[in-house]
């Protein structure tokens, strides 16, 4: 089963001031390289999803309107994971440098025991950090027409 990780960065970075993706790590690393890292280590593959000023080498998946939170990323890097023979993406935020790849591994694991939608949980369920499968596109594309 092959997996496309995506690494989510849109959103307007208003409480940062700044682009999310260009914020440094000790090591001299930003936010954006170490995302891309961290998620390349268990998906065959990785694309960054939204408006990103910071450099990097990867497909980026344009949204088609701005703005309109995370589903519209996520429902986009399913179309791309659609036309390009991909199972399901492996879908982390940007702005999360402490989330562990020994989670990661656990999360790839459950979804590869299961064929099913996997996401994180900690005390509550984490929408933004889990694997999407292509049988959620036509709802996720749902959600984001109600506009709600």
């Amino acid at each position: 089963m092959k997996l496309l990780g995506v690494v989510l960065c849109g959103g307007r970075s208003s409480r940062m001031g700044r682009d999310k993706a260009s914020l440094i790590l000790r090591g001299d690393i930003t936010f954006l390289e170490h995302a891309i890292r961290r998620i390349a280590d268990v998906c065959d593959d990785v694309v960054v999803s939204g408006a990103c000023s910071q450099a990097h080498d990867r497909i980026t998946l344009a949204d088609p309107r701005a703005h309109q939170g995370p589903a519209t990323g996520i429902a986009t890097s399913l179309m791309h994971a659609r036309e390009h023979a991909y199972d399901a993406c492996f879908v982390t935020p940007v702005d999360t440098p402490a989330l562990a790849i020994g989670d990661l591994r656990l999360i790839e694991r459950c979804w590869r025991e299961s064929r099913r939608p996997t996401l994180a949980q900690s005390d509550r369920i984490q929408p933004l950090i889990g694997i999407y499968t292509l049988e959620q596109l036509d709802s996720l594309q749902q959600m984001i027409e109600r506009d709600d």
